[in-house]
């Protein structure tokens, strides 16, 4: 890979209300996207009921997205530290943001190991 990359799974849900007209309250789980409303910490663009959890998890993830804009990695001591190391082929593993912001780390899935290689393929790289 020329350049690290960092991988990582959004699987929060968001507390859409019952009442809400959004499709995707019913089914969705962490739908597309709103992962962003997380990570720029628009979490009051929707009138939901934000939990202290959602709001930790947005402080996490703001903090990650600027010290990856700042020094190059997203993990919290710039010496990789934080142990969320950049993917490579001898550690295929995804930064899962679920709730509280805490670390958490996990093998890539066998699909999410397919579209990393076809994409892999795709650019005429290998991870």
């Amino acid at each position: 890979m020329a350049s690290p990359a960092w991988f990582y799974e959004f699987t929060r849900a968001p507390p859409i209300p019952a009442d809400s007209d959004i499709v995707e309250k019913d089914f969705a789980g962490a739908f597309h996207l709103v992962g962003l409303l997380y990570a720029f910490g628009n979490l009051d663009v929707w009138p939901w009921d934000w939990t202290d959890a959602d709001r930790s998890l947005s402080a996490a993830m703001r903090d990650a997205y600027v010290r990856f804009v700042r020094a190059g990695t997203p993990a919290a001591g710039l010496d990789g530290s934080e142990t969320w190391l950049p993917l490579s082929a001898d550690r295929p593993v995804s930064r899962i943001w679920d709730g509280d912001g805490a670390l958490r780390l996990e093998p890539l899935s066998s699909h999410t190991s397919e579209v990393v290689a076809f994409w892999d393929r795709y650019y005429g790289v290998e991870l």
